[in-house]
């Protein structure tokens, strides 16, 4: 702010927005000017009166609004505490059906027709949200506002591809009371607090396809696959160094925000209203054509190469090693009933 809006500002900042008359069209001068020491010049004081108004009445609305938000928010959880028993028993209710939850996720956007992924769900028992209470905190610019997290727990049961059976994530965001779609939720961000930890050899996120090679061919090495269980990695705390880190941040900081979208999916929507998510009549399991037998069948079509002038008869250089597809992967998942 420069001298001559800060003088403005001391003087009329205070006092009540005088009445005007009749309204008058603007001047083409007024409309057309280039700086502001010269729009200073040829408006009233009436004017800046009314501008501050505007602007004391418009964080006059914003605090209301975060004062709503504030009593909306203890309401809910006032409701969830009178409606612990009923809570408690849908907890109950949806661990005796088979499969619930891998049913669920299975339909959703979070299938990534990983075999791995739905031999995995099958243990997840239970998703419980958990409300912490509003604390006051201010944005970068120092606005005023109330900081909003929530805690969703993803429990399984022991098995035999996990070494714990819990997963916790956190979300949190800042709200300010501001009266725009876009800014409903502020500087919002997601941490694991817990991360899910595999046995070797278990984990769904990396694929390990059959080992062919043909002659001096090296075998396939495994890689990373898309995974529901993405949404665990430590994506906030694990910096990079080196000549791409750059561009491996960016895309780790577009991934937290898909992580954070999930993840408000499952507080405001899947976990108050899951029956409305599940379907008994879709397998718990993913296509038949899973990454490994994509995988597979992308590393024969690379060994075929040549088509019909291929010869039938095999040497030494023309064995094929197999690994065959992990064990706990060869059956789909046992979700017969209870």
């Amino acid at each position: 702010m420069d001298m001559a809006k800060a003088d403005y500002h001391i003087k009329y900042m205070e006092t009540e927005p005088i009445q005007a008359g009749l309204p008058t069209a603007p001047s083409r001068d007024l409309i057309n000017v280039e700086t502001y020491d010269d729009y200073l010049m040829m408006v009233s004081p009436q004017v800046h009166q009314n501008i501050f108004a505007l602007e004391k009445l418009q964080t006059s609305f914003r605090t209301k609004r975060l004062e709503t938000f504030q009593k909306t928010h203890t309401l809910q959880r006032r409701f969830h505490g009178v409606a612990y028993q009923l809570e408690n028993k849908l907890h109950e209710l949806s661990k005796k059906i088979p499969c619930y939850w891998g049913r669920i996720l299975n339909i959703s956007d979070l299938n990534y027709n990983n075999l791995a992924d739905a031999n995995a769900l099958k243990y997840l028992s239970d998703v419980v949200v958990e409300s912490v209470p509003l604390v006051s905190s201010t944005l970068a610019d120092k606005t005023p506002c109330l900081l909003a997290l929530y805690r969703v727990h993803f429990i399984f049961e022991p098995n035999p591809l996990m070494q714990n059976t819990e997963g916790i994530k956190s979300v949190y965001f800042k709200v300010c009371g501001y009266n725009n779609p876009d800014m409903e939720m502020l500087e919002p961000e997601e941490e694991t607090d817990q991360p899910i930890l595999w046995n070797p050899g278990k984990d769904p996120r990396v694929s390990r396809p059959s080992k062919k090679r043909k002659g001096n061919m090296p075998a396939p090495k495994p890689h990373v696959i898309q995974s529901f269980f993405h949404l665990f990695d430590d994506l906030k705390h694990e910096s990079e160094d080196g000549e791409f880190s750059q561009v491996i941040e960016s895309a780790k900081e577009e991934e937290r925000k898909m992580h954070f979208k999930i993840l408000m999916g499952f507080i405001n929507e899947l976990v108050d209203n899951s029956i409305s998510f599940f379907d008994e009549t879709i397998p718990n399991r993913a296509a038949m054509t899973s990454t490994y037998q994509l995988d597979n069948d992308m590393q024969n079509m690379e060994l075929d190469d040549g088509g019909s002038d291929v010869s039938n008869e095999s040497s030494e250089d023309d064995i094929v090693e197999i690994e065959e597809v992990p064990q706990h992967l060869q059956a789909p998942p046992d979700c017969t009933a209870q």
